[in-house]
């Protein structure tokens, strides 16, 4: 009856340490694919400052304190150059976000 006990146990133990491998595994995976997901987003936001900043270096090369105008003659080329700025800002501050999020959700699944 002892010896009996002392198997079940065994295996139950055995049973619990393959559980445990596996979900071990499988939180290495979701953290492997967070640490990717993150990387893509801090990417994609060091593309976007880039983006901006040549954007901008563009602008003021144009001609420092003149005012740049479309070839239409309508004077909307800094105005719409204020608002791709507002909205790549925008953009950055999502991006930001996201990853904040991201790590917050990744610290608290530790």
């Amino acid at each position: 009856m002892q010896l009996d006990s002392h198997s079940v146990t065994r295996e139950q133990a055995q049973m619990r340490e393959q559980t445990l491998v596996e979900e071990n595994s499988a939180n290495e995976s979701a953290i492997s694919i967070c640490e990717t997901k993150k990387r893509k987003e801090k990417d994609g936001e060091e593309s976007l400052k880039t983006e901006q900043e040549a954007s901008l270096d563009e602008r003021h090369s144009k001609g420092s304190g003149e005012t740049a105008i479309q070839p239409d003659g309508n004077g909307k080329d800094g105005a719409d150059t204020e608002a791709m700025k507002f909205v790549m800002l925008q953009k950055l501050e999502s991006k930001k976000n996201d990853l904040s999020s991201m790590e917050e959700k990744e610290l608290e699944g530790s």
